[in-house]
């Protein structure tokens, strides 16, 4: 947990072990790690290439303005929340 502290920042995360992590990765078909997936409150994926995002060292609220405005929302599927 120390490494995801450090070198992830401050990410809301699921505890090693939950048993919420086998319904995410189902729900949201996790193919590879580390995957972040941008997902609306209504359960809307806005992006599954989040990590690709934060590589293009966009500033944070540049990102986030984008995500929010759905200017980079992609070909996707509306998931319920759990």
């Amino acid at each position: 947990m120390k490494y995801y502290r450090e070198a992830q920042g401050k990410w809301l995360y699921l505890p090693y072990g939950s048993d919420d992590i086998d319904k995410l990765w189902r729900k949201y078909e996790v193919r590879t790690m580390p995957t972040l997936i941008i997902v609306r409150a209504n359960g809307e994926v806005i992006t599954r290439n989040g990590v690709s995002h934060l590589k293009k060292r966009t500033p944070p609220r540049e990102m986030l303005r984008q995500w929010k405005s759905g200017e980079i929302v992609e070909k996707s599927r509306k998931c319920s929340i759990m």
